[in-house]
């Protein structure tokens, strides 16, 4: 998994072609332009339903960022740095929308960090890293 934090510059395609009927004396342009795929946009949800050893998130994909999100779900750790591999983390499906992510086998009266995350072609993008607490 790839994961893009990098400010690269963005490039815009465009052509015009521009085509002028002398006989009739209109003329006709044809434009099109297209942007480089972005990182997707993604909120975090708030945390419900906590108990002693789980908690339900999940998340709000607003954009593609022009192409496929081809995985989203929730991270979560009890240390504030949060990164794939040794994590735990959710995977719910693909696409933009919301989606619900179950956080299990969390420890009684811990607080963890959680966010909400979506990947597509060019890489990972997170929403905002939130705090909660399972009860003891």
């Amino acid at each position: 998994m790839r994961i893009n934090n990098s400010n690269r510059m963005k490039k815009n395609y465009c052509f015009t072609l521009i085509v002028l009927f002398l006989g009739f004396g209109h003329m006709m342009f044809f434009s099109n332009c297209k942007k480089d795929p972005e990182l997707p946009v993604v909120i975090t949800s708030l945390v419900s339903q906590v108990t002693d050893s789980s908690a339900v998130s999940g998340g709000l994909v607003k954009s593609d960022g022009g192409t496929k999100v081809i995985e989203r779900g929730v991270i979560w750790s009890a240390y504030e740095l949060l990164t794939f591999g040794w994590n735990s983390q959710t995977a719910d499906g693909e696409g933009t929308g919301t989606y619900t992510s179950e956080l299990s086998d969390l420890d009684p009266a811990t607080e963890y960090y959680y966010q909400a995350y979506a990947t597509n072609s060019v890489g990972t993008a997170f929403g905002e890293k939130l705090v909660l607490t399972t009860l003891p």
